[in-house]
C-alpha cells in the first residue's frame, strides 16, 4: 500500500496538529528578539534615555514571556 502523503492539516483543517506551525521555531525567534531588545534597552539606559529604555525593556520582557509560552506549548 502506498504511503499517505496528504498532510494531516489538509485532511483535517481544524485539527490541532499542523505541519507548518513549529512552536519551538516561533517561540525561539520571539525569545531571541526579546533578548536583543533587552540589550538595546540597556544601551539606551547607559546613553541616558531612561524613558525609551523603559518602554523597550517592557516590550522585550513581553516578547520573552510570549516566546517561552509558545515554545513550551510544543512539548
Amino acid at each position: 500500500m502506498a504511503s499517505d502523503r496528504v498532510p494531516d492539516s489538509i485532511k483535517h483543517p481544524l485539527s490541532l496538529k499542523t505541519d507548518y506551525g513549529d512552536p519551538f521555531l516561533y517561540g525561539g525567534a520571539s525569545f531571541i528578539v526579546g533578548i536583543v531588545g533587552l540589550i538595546g534597552g540597556l544601551v539606551l539606559f547607559v546613553l541616558g534615555n531612561g524613558t525609551a529604555a523603559g518602554y523597550l525593556s517592557a516590550l522585550s520582557a513581553v516578547l520573552i514571556l510570549a516566546g517561552y509560552l509558545v515554545a513550551r506549548r510544543g512539548k
